[in-house]
């Protein structure tokens, strides 16, 4: 997503990326999990510790989707490249 549209380089279990704002993508399920409140998702940006960046997943995720959120340490959402691994029933 850097400095542009989101878009999948790897797309296990994600059907597409949507460009909610800098710094926000909302990411959909290919298969939806079972319940929006019994999965668990971890995000964290792409890139090495000079970039100082920081994702943070939405904790009101629905069965088909969650949001990301990336911004620098002082709090201003930022384009980024990023990876996103989700656990739970489907």
């Amino acid at each position: 997503t850097a400095g542009g549209a989101p878009q999948l380089t790897a797309n296990y279990n994600v059907s597409s990326l949507g460009d909610d704002g800098t710094g926000h993508v909302q990411v959909n399920w290919a298969t939806d999990f079972s319940a929006g409140n019994v999965y668990c998702v971890s995000a964290t940006p792409n890139g090495n510790a000079s970039n100082n960046r920081i994702a943070v997943v939405d904790g009101l995720a629905s069965a088909s989707s969650v949001d990301v959120f990336i911004s620098t340490h002082d709090g201003t959402e930022t384009d980024a490249d990023f990876s996103v691994i989700a656990f739970g029933d489907q």
